[in-house]
């Protein structure tokens, strides 16, 4: 439950609870005149008050601690798409909007979904964890593409340089063939 529902039911609990224990003191007045009566009366509603405090304590806890427990659930589970698609090295320059999309909904989902006081932390906690591990894949996934257009480039490179080396010599061979040839008179 949402933190402020738990309050408010708690309160109205412990409302109901003193209200039905002051009525003991409303039967017969006259009674709590007598300084040993009213002592012990004042003594119990104290234990019941603590008695409650103790209630209350455990409750919150519970639900704490159920909050907890649903909202981390329901982030793997709304998460598992966008986990999947970073584990395949899915997203790059180009499918950098898919992962905005995907962000989007997770938190759409997330946000429609979760309940309790445990809500916020545990979405920012998750996301402190998962958020570097995403930056860590897609900048593998840029240095990737980016390897193989270098990678491409040498190889063009080498290609265009080997051509170079082979018009410089055929270029070469055909000066000294021209040179070869300036001497001699065809007929």
């Amino acid at each position: 439950m949402e933190l402020e529902e738990v309050v408010r039911r708690l309160y109205d609990f412990k409302l109901e609870t003193m209200m039905r224990f002051n009525e003991i003191f409303n039967f017969d007045q006259d009674t709590f005149s007598n300084s040993q009566y009213l002592a012990k009366y004042n003594e119990k509603k104290r234990v019941l008050e603590a008695e409650i405090s103790k209630l209350e304590s455990k409750v919150m806890d519970k639900n704490l601690n159920k909050s907890s427990l649903y909202c981390e659930n329901l982030l793997q589970e709304s998460y598992k798409v966008i986990d999947e698609k970073i584990s395949s090295s899915y997203y790059n320059l180009k499918t950098c909007d898919e992962y905005l999309k995907d962000q989007e909904k997770f938190l759409n989902n997330y946000t429609n979904n979760s309940k309790g006081p445990q809500k916020v932390k545990d979405l920012v906690e998750f996301i402190a964890e998962k958020k570097p591990l995403f930056i860590k894949a897609f900048i593998a996934a840029i240095q990737k593409e980016n390897n193989e257009k270098l990678d491409k480039l040498k190889s063009t490179l080498f290609s265009y340089e080997n051509a170079k080396k082979e018009t410089i010599e055929k270029n070469s061979q055909y000066s000294d063939i021209a040179e070869n040839l300036n001497g001699q008179v065809f007929k």
